[in-house]
């Protein structure tokens, strides 16, 4: 329960989608509706209440190291599909547009989405082909 004059930040910690209703509610009594919040995780909850505490910096700095370590996974996978790439069509006659497919795997992460956009970049038969090759690898997908 909220007492009158209370000014602090309420977190509701729900996936449900229908808490919506509650927040509608306790702004229809006077509750400003920043101060109430919806958020699907405790962690979320505690970070998005700006709260100046112990606990909201520990979980600050652990989700800046998840961060940092999500982001060097990511490197790593474009670093192995770069080295699958360089592998596949070191010796074809796409060898010297090499970069421009590394940057459309990279773009592109779907196989329509590579297939589109070969066609728009090499050409409806050289695209064709580069997608041919890419596609039977089949480790980049």
């Amino acid at each position: 329960m909220i007492g009158t004059g209370y000014c602090r930040k309420i977190v509701v910690v729900s996936r449900d989608k229908g808490y919506s209703a509650m927040k509608d509610y306790w702004i229809e009594r006077g509750i400003a509706g920043e101060q109430i919040i919806l958020k699907s995780s405790i962690k979320s909850g505690i970070i998005a209440s700006n709260e100046n505490s112990i606990r909201r910096k520990q979980i600050v700095a652990e989700s800046a190291q998840v961060s940092i370590e999500s982001e060097y996974a990511k490197y790593k996978e474009k670093e192995r599909i770069k080295k699958q790439l360089e592998n596949l069509f070191a010796h074809t006659e796409f060898a010297d547009v090499l970069p421009k497919i590394c940057e459309l795997t990279e773009m592109e992460k779907k196989p329509r989405g590579l297939y589109l956009g070969s066609l728009k970049r090499f050409g409806r038969e050289d695209g064709t082909k580069i997608y041919r090759y890419i596609k039977q690898e089949g480790t980049i997908f």
